[in-house]
């Protein structure tokens, strides 16, 4: 029975000696054999892992055209590509984000990739202490890019390969933890959406030779995600809506390591869309 004079469930907490496990009610973490009282809800339970916190954050400066976040491992936070603009004069910027959801920032020091939009943006941390990110191509105004960096959990540097994809708008990008290699597919060359598809060995002191191409990637695509799946070791890509009138498509792609597979519209059809987002959940 629950003494309620001594006890916050069933012969555990407070002042019995038996802690209380799982999913039990509690006071506070040294209730809980976890440590952990979740008390965000209206009656709290011992958990295993703290739940996150919501925090509203702020807006952007109007003018600062974010295309790129990132983890910045020696400031601790997460930052964003940007740009500024002063008198009139366009500089490439970062701004960082606080613990209360406040932007800082415009910061221009330091080597930047420089402004853009529609830039293919591939993140790991899988496998690395530090999160690394890259960053390839995108679109200045009317000017297409090739140019490729790379962020190494502290500073950004350039990639400079013989042989690489095309000036690319809209492309997807993602890093394959299994093989240690990108996957750059699909996007804009000016001539509208296409099937590139190229590959780049990537080990942990940067990259393993140059671009090689791939194929497989039936279906042009522009704006489509690309995430790295923990689990099956794939590249998944969305549905996406192709511009310029050209075709559109809901297919769902894998790359499994060598070749791009065709998987149909997994779970039913997903809709249409453009310029989506496209996260793996390790835990789901």
């Amino acid at each position: 029975a629950l003494d309620s004079n001594s006890e916050v469930d069933v012969d555990c907490g407070d002042r019995c000696d038996a802690r209380c496990t799982l999913g039990d009610a509690c006071g506070e973490g040294s209730d809980c054999e976890s440590t952990l009282c979740d008390n965000t809800e209206v009656s709290p339970r011992c958990v295993a892992e703290p739940r996150a916190t919501l925090v509203e954050i702020d807006a952007l400066p109007e003018d600062a055209l974010p295309y790129a976040a990132y983890y910045d491992e020696s400031g601790l936070g997460v930052r964003v590509l940007g740009r500024t603009s002063t008198s009139g004069v366009e500089e490439a910027a970062v701004f960082a984000l606080g613990e209360n959801g406040e932007w800082s920032g415009p910061d221009t020091s330091g080597l930047l990739p420089s402004i853009r939009v529609e830039a293919a943006v591939a993140h790991d941390d899988v496998s690395n202490a530090a999160p690394r990110t890259w960053v390839y191509g995108g679109r200045y105004k009317s000017t297409l890019l090739a140019d490729f960096w790379h962020w190494d959990g502290s500073s950004w540097a350039e990639v400079v390969a013989t042989s690489q994809p095309a000036s690319l708008q809209g492309a997807g990008l993602a890093y394959d933890d299994q093989v240690s290699r990108l996957v750059l597919f699909g996007g804009d060359d000016g001539l509208g959406p296409g099937t590139e598809d190229w590959s780049l060995s990537w080990g942990s002191s940067g990259p393993a030779g140059d671009w090689t191409p791939l194929t497989g990637l039936v279906d042009a695509r522009y704006g489509a995600p690309g995430a790295y799946d923990l689990v099956s070791s794939n590249l998944g890509t969305g549905g996406v809506v192709s511009v310029a009138g050209s075709a559109a498509s809901t297919q769902t792609m894998l790359h499994q390591g060598c070749e791009w597979a065709d998987v149909g519209p997994l779970g039913g059809v997903v809709a249409k869309r453009l310029g989506h987002q496209l996260v793996y959940n390790p835990k789901r």
